[in-house]
């Protein structure tokens, strides 16, 4: 039962790191973004057929979508607590994980689109933030079986949660190796651990 608990707290740390507030992190992958024109053609050619280049700055308006899209994130994380205890109420917890690892896993891929459609990265964030608090509650749910560490364990959870913004940091450096779209599809097939955590190293009984 002791290993059994070790290992379960461990797979919420990695949990957390990768999936929980990385959307906090969209500062470090703002200027990459900005580098490689994201929403320039969109919103700043005004139909003339401008194409953007390196170099060339940005117009006030796809400016403003960056700052609207942060906003989004914080935002999708404060309706995400809310919702993420009403459907566990109303479905239980099995499926309310079910709910936000699909919704982490179309996040991402959202995000390796938005060469296809630079909007997308307003789902994709929203997504991100919603299911990423999502997971640091429905872990806390859960905390009792850590017995006399459960106080301990909702500290290092919750710090574990605000770190994980260093996600996007660390795709900011890998830029110059690695392309944004490649990264967020990697992250995309490795949200696959969440799923794994649902049926596998949750403390309930698998649905019959």
């Amino acid at each position: 039962m002791k290993y059994q608990r070790v290992i379960w707290f461990i797979s919420v740390i990695i949990e957390a790191l990768l999936f929980g507030g990385v959307a906090f992190g969209f500062p470090f992958i703002d200027f990459e973004l900005k580098s490689e024109g994201v929403f320039y053609n969109t919103k700043c050619s005004n139909g003339t057929g401008d194409v953007w280049q390196p170099g060339k700055p940005l117009c006030t308006t796809a400016i403003t979508l960056y700052n609207t899209l942060f906003t989004v994130a914080v935002v999708s994380c404060t309706i995400g607590v809310f919702l993420v205890g009403f459907i566990m109420n109303k479905i239980g917890m099995f499926w309310t994980r079910m709910i936000y690892c699909t919704i982490t896993s179309l996040g991402y891929i959202m995000m390796a689109l938005y060469k296809t459609n630079e909007l997308l990265l307003f789902p994709g964030l929203a997504f991100l933030g919603w299911s990423g608090l999502g997971y640091l509650v429905i872990n806390n749910v859960c905390v009792s079986i850590m017995g006399k560490f459960a106080g301990l364990s909702v500290i290092i959870f919750s710090g574990t949660f605000d770190a994980s913004s260093a996600t996007f940091l660390v795709l900011s450096k890998l830029t110059s190796t690695y392309d944004l779209t490649s990264m967020f599809g990697f992250l995309a097939i490795l949200s696959l651990y969440v799923h794994f955590r649902t049926f596998f190293m949750m403390p309930y009984d698998f649905p019959g």
